[in-house]
């Protein structure tokens, strides 16, 4: 009885270190950003809400290195901009995905995208983004986004762009 209980104890404790030496490799690795990162994808939902047409970015990742962004915010009239295929330096590391702008000598902005699920067709990414002015932190903004992949080219058409949703 007591070698049948030692033989059972060591079969609990060794199938417990695979399971968790599994697990440990999938979180760094499963979701193999750098493969399925690639592509143009452009945000839907920010925070469990519909993005408003007047609200709009895309993301062309061309490599694991390189992006290209076009964006819209035309919400506020003060604060309104338009990017046109702007060029962003990415790194990726684990579920992170970094991307840095540079728009002028002065204005960086980085965001962190903590990739939370992604598939061929969509991600959703707890997005961390920090705009700075000579090295002054101007503008930060923590939210949760959805994005999905789309075919169309958008970074000369998103000025003006208008689209029905639902």
């Amino acid at each position: 009885m007591k070698k049948l209980f030692m033989v059972l104890a060591a079969t609990v404790v060794c199938g417990a270190c695979l399971f968790t030496s599994c697990k440990k490799d999938e979180d760094n690795n499963d979701l193999k950003l750098e493969e399925k990162i690639i592509g143009k994808w452009m945000e839907t939902d920010v925070n469990g809400e519909p993005l408003l047409t007047n609200r709009k970015i895309v993301f062309n990742f061309v490599s694991a290195t390189k992006a290209l962004v076009s964006a819209s915010r035309n919400s506020y009239p003060e604060s309104g901009f338009w990017v046109d295929y702007e060029e962003a330096d990415v790194t990726i590391g684990g579920n992170k995905v970094t991307l840095t702008i540079q728009s002028d000598e002065h204005t960086t902005s980085v965001m962190e995208f903590n990739v939370t699920a992604i598939s061929s067709s969509e991600f959703t990414a707890n997005r961390k983004l920090t705009v700075t002015y000579d090295g002054n932190v101007v503008h930060t903004a923590n939210e949760v986004f959805r994005f999905e992949k789309v075919t169309a080219d958008y970074s000369a058409a998103i000025l003006g762009l208008w689209e029905c949703q639902g």
